[in-house]
């Protein structure tokens, strides 16, 4: 009987730590959100300055950032598009084409990169960004990083950009002409390695 009263003692404190558990994280969970919130926020009118920048969706102009609980009980964010008089709220990845959903992720990726302080690291690497754009969008998008990357400016970073599209490389060059800009061309690649050459603007 002692035996059987100790192991129903251990079963209940067992199970009264487990609430404890539980209710901890959730406790954290929401706290998290909270943070995961404030941050967002904190960087919506920046994303909002590079959305606008790049010539975004006619209608829906305007991007909010949030985090919702998924049914597995994480955290996940939810991406927002609204109209002018913010009455008309879409989700970019079921409404707009793909060079839209493309400047809404270059514009928060630009965002994070720009201001994130968890390292000193001063370098943006971007893969072949400009996905589906049309030449006015792609125009606008290097004026944006060319801001970014002018020296004596706040910002100031160094970006290294690649990509297979001859025509955009070139117009890199000319729009970075009076800044430290160096251009590779990736001529071969075999079992030596790639065949690399400096291609600049008068090329």
């Amino acid at each position: 009987e002692n035996e059987f009263k100790k192991a129903a003692a251990e079963r209940e404190k067992i199970k009264r730590g487990l609430e404890r558990a539980e209710k901890l994280k959730l406790a954290v969970r929401d706290v998290v959100a909270d943070l995961n919130d404030q941050i967002l926020k904190e960087q919506e009118e920046f994303i909002n300055k590079i959305f606008k920048r790049i010539y975004p969706h006619p209608f829906f102009r305007q991007i909010n950032l949030k985090t919702t609980v998924s049914r597995q009980g994480s955290n996940s964010l939810l991406i927002e598009c609204k109209n002018k008089s913010g009455k008309t709220i879409v989700n970019p990845a079921f409404t707009f084409s793909k060079a839209q959903v493309n400047i809404v992720a270059i514009s928060i990726f630009l965002s994070m990169a720009l201001r994130q302080q968890c390292t000193k690291l001063n370098t943006i690497l971007l893969d072949d960004p400009m996905q589906s754009m049309d030449d006015l969008n792609i125009i606008s998008f290097i004026d944006v990083l060319r801001s970014c990357s002018m020296e004596g400016g706040d910002l100031n970073k160094q970006l290294v950009l690649s990509t297979h599209d001859d025509k955009f490389y070139r117009l890199l060059l000319k729009k970075f002409r009076f800044l430290s800009a160096v251009g590779y061309y990736f001529e071969t690649y075999d079992e030596d390695g790639p065949g690399v050459r400096s291609w600049g603007i008068d090329q």
